[in-house]
């Protein structure tokens, strides 16, 4: 199950591997409660990319880094303008509206 992590207590086993953003851990569980809404993550849809769509906490240089990304190849086949949609602009939106105005 994928869910926020942020305010969900963990047990971390073991630390696998930290890769840039990413801390990858073995042996660990959460203490869930009933209030927080859980779903199983669909079996067509990958984790890297299900935990990049819900993860809030890194939308700032998340933002940044894919919009540098799209830039230069973009640049590089010779086009120099990039529309990006951000769905939903609560909070986090509009932090990465505010990061993608410096890129």
């Amino acid at each position: 199950p994928l869910s926020s992590l942020s305010a969900i207590p963990l047990a971390i086993g073991s630390i696998e591997k930290i890769d840039d953003d990413r801390v990858i851990v073995c042996n660990t569980y959460a203490v869930v409660f009933a209030a927080i809404p859980l779903e199983l993550l669909p079996p067509d849809l990958g984790a890297n990319i299900a935990l990049a769509c819900i993860d809030v906490s890194s939308i700032v240089p998340q933002a940044r880094r894919v919009l540098s990304d799209v830039i230069s190849t973009q640049s590089a086949a010779g086009r120099h303008h990039v529309h990006v949609l951000v769905i939903g602009c609560g909070k986090a939106g509009l932090a990465a509206l505010y990061a993608m105005a410096d890129v």
